[in-house]
């Protein structure tokens, strides 16, 4: 879902809802920056009332877990918690791309 394009994602979500049996459990991972100094990049940063508003018709939605960003060391870089960092990545052009802060883990099951 974090990497899909914006207009698709409620047609995601609405797949994994039709796709969703009483009982399963959905777990998604979002990661955590400012959104607003990069609004449109992907992967997408999703809150709480993000995942509410893509799933809360037909899902609970909780926040599951929260955490360091938990890929710093195959990037090169660090979270906010180990002192993070900025800037664009080697190799991968002039774009520009956030400091990854973070995870959230969010937990979905039908209601």
């Amino acid at each position: 879902m974090t990497s899909l394009k914006k207009a698709d994602l409620q047609g995601y979500a609405n797949v994994l809802k039709d796709l969703a049996k009483p009982g399963c459990k959905h777990l998604v991972e979002s990661f955590v920056y400012d959104t607003t100094k990069f609004p449109d990049i992907e992967p997408h940063c999703f809150s709480l009332d993000d995942m509410q508003k893509y799933y809360g018709d037909k899902c609970t939605v909780k926040l599951f877990d929260q955490g360091p960003y938990p890929y710093a060391d195959m990037f090169g870089e660090s979270s906010e918690a180990d002192g993070g960092t900025a800037g664009s990545r080697e190799g991968e052009g002039e774009e520009e791309f956030p400091d990854f802060t973070g995870a959230n883990y969010y937990l979905m099951q039908p209601k």
